[in-house]
């Protein structure tokens, strides 16, 4: 016969082995969780190091708390100008000398990237960023032009079409009815 001595420490043995199993599954999936994290982070460091300009380090993309130098907000203009201009040709838009331009855009860009920051590089740099605005407003404005114009054309047509057949079907409707 057991004794409520063995009992009890049985009882308490199966209850330590529960908490036990649960504690080790929490933790597995916790250490599962930061693993997939760590995981994550890594693969888009790697993403960083492909997508960076030579000679760019990739801590310079992972801090956030910096402000933006002129280097970054020079190629930022550069990047949106040149993406305009492709979604531009890509609408099939009139974009004229703009891909050359966005060439030469480029260029200027890599020369005054390498350059050591003063007041006349700046004054450049911001003349640069300008042109690369008037580039993407360009671009950005033939796009409009030829999407809008072709979905406004389509639409009222459609909208035409859509009204006579609605009035001819009322009509006969009112017809067969009364």
């Amino acid at each position: 016969m057991a004794t409520p001595v063995i009992v009890g420490a049985l009882l308490f043995l199966c209850v330590v082995a529960a908490v036990a199993l649960a504690a080790a599954f929490y933790a597995w999936r916790w250490t599962r969780r930061k693993l997939l994290m760590v995981r994550v982070a890594w693969r888009n460091v790697e993403r960083g190091l492909l997508a960076t300009r030579p000679g760019r380090s990739v801590m310079h993309h992972l801090v956030r708390d910096q402000p933006a130098s002129s280097s970054d907000v020079l190629w930022q203009a550069v990047d949106q100008a040149e993406t305009a201009v492709t979604a531009a040709m890509a609408a099939g838009a009139p974009v004229g000398d703009l891909p050359s331009l966005c060439r030469r855009l480029r260029a200027t860009a890599t020369a005054l990237d390498g350059l050591p920051a003063d007041d006349g590089v700046r004054r450049q740099v911001a003349d640069v960023v300008a042109t690369a605005g008037t580039i993407q407003s360009a671009a950005t404005t033939a796009t409009t032009a030829v999407v809008t114009g072709d979905q406004l054309r389509d639409l009222v047509a459609d909208t035409d079409r859509e009204v006579a057949s609605l009035a001819a079907g009322t009509d006969r409707f009112a017809r067969h009815r009364g």
